[in-house]
Protein backbone atom coordinates (compact mmCIF):
# COMPACT_ATOMS: atom_id res chain seq x y z
CA UNK A 1 0.00 0.00 0.00
CA UNK A 2 2.84 2.59 0.83
CA UNK A 3 3.93 2.28 -2.74
CA UNK A 4 0.66 4.06 -4.04
CA UNK A 5 0.63 6.53 -1.33
CA UNK A 6 2.54 9.62 -2.70
CA UNK A 7 2.24 12.46 -4.47
CA UNK A 8 2.13 10.21 -7.97
CA UNK A 9 -0.66 7.80 -7.38
CA UNK A 10 -2.99 9.93 -4.15
CA UNK A 11 -5.80 11.13 -6.20
CA UNK A 12 -5.78 7.76 -8.34
CA UNK A 13 -6.06 5.53 -5.41
CA UNK A 14 -8.45 7.55 -3.58
CA UNK A 15 -10.35 8.46 -6.63
CA UNK A 16 -10.83 4.07 -6.84
CA UNK A 17 -12.28 4.10 -3.40
CA UNK A 18 -15.82 4.85 -3.85
CA UNK A 19 -16.41 2.50 -7.00
CA UNK A 20 -16.00 -0.73 -3.97
CA UNK A 21 -19.30 -1.95 -3.83
CA UNK A 22 -19.43 -4.47 -1.56
CA UNK A 23 -20.99 -5.88 1.76
CA UNK A 24 -18.28 -7.80 2.85
CA UNK A 25 -16.47 -7.04 6.43
CA UNK A 26 -13.05 -7.36 5.48
CA UNK A 27 -13.59 -5.33 1.91
CA UNK A 28 -14.75 -2.51 4.05
CA UNK A 29 -12.00 -2.84 6.48
CA UNK A 30 -9.35 -2.33 4.05
CA UNK A 31 -11.11 0.15 2.56
CA UNK A 32 -10.83 1.86 5.94
CA UNK A 33 -7.12 1.01 6.58
CA UNK A 34 -6.29 2.80 3.21
CA UNK A 35 -8.02 6.00 4.31
CA UNK A 36 -6.57 5.72 7.29
CA UNK A 37 -2.80 5.33 5.98
CA UNK A 38 -3.98 8.12 3.65
CA UNK A 39 -4.72 10.19 6.48
CA UNK A 40 -1.31 10.51 7.69
CA UNK A 41 -0.18 12.70 4.79
CA UNK A 42 -3.43 13.56 3.16
CA UNK A 43 -5.69 14.84 5.33
CA UNK A 44 -6.71 17.32 3.40
CA UNK A 45 -7.81 14.81 0.06
CA UNK A 46 -9.29 12.08 2.73
CA UNK A 47 -11.72 13.93 4.91
CA UNK A 48 -14.10 15.07 1.83
CA UNK A 49 -14.25 11.40 0.17
CA UNK A 50 -15.60 9.95 3.65
CA UNK A 51 -18.78 11.66 2.98
CA UNK A 52 -19.03 10.17 -0.77
CA UNK A 53 -17.93 5.95 0.54
CA UNK A 54 -20.51 4.04 2.29
CA UNK A 55 -21.57 5.01 5.95
CA UNK A 56 -20.18 1.71 7.59
CA UNK A 57 -17.04 1.96 5.36
CA UNK A 58 -16.64 5.56 6.54
CA UNK A 59 -17.14 4.64 10.62
CA UNK A 60 -14.45 2.11 10.41
CA UNK A 61 -12.39 4.85 8.42
CA UNK A 62 -12.69 7.76 10.80
CA UNK A 63 -12.21 4.86 14.16
CA UNK A 64 -8.99 3.58 12.78
CA UNK A 65 -8.00 7.53 12.25
CA UNK A 66 -8.74 8.45 15.84
CA UNK A 67 -6.88 5.06 17.34
CA UNK A 68 -4.12 5.81 15.07
CA UNK A 69 -0.72 8.14 16.73
CA UNK A 70 0.49 9.13 13.36
CA UNK A 71 -2.97 11.07 12.05
CA UNK A 72 -3.41 14.74 13.30
CA UNK A 73 -6.75 15.98 14.35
Amino acid sequence: MKNFLDDEYIDKALSELPKILSDEYYVKMGAAWLLAEAAVNYREKVDPLLDKIDPETAKYARQKMRDSFRVKS
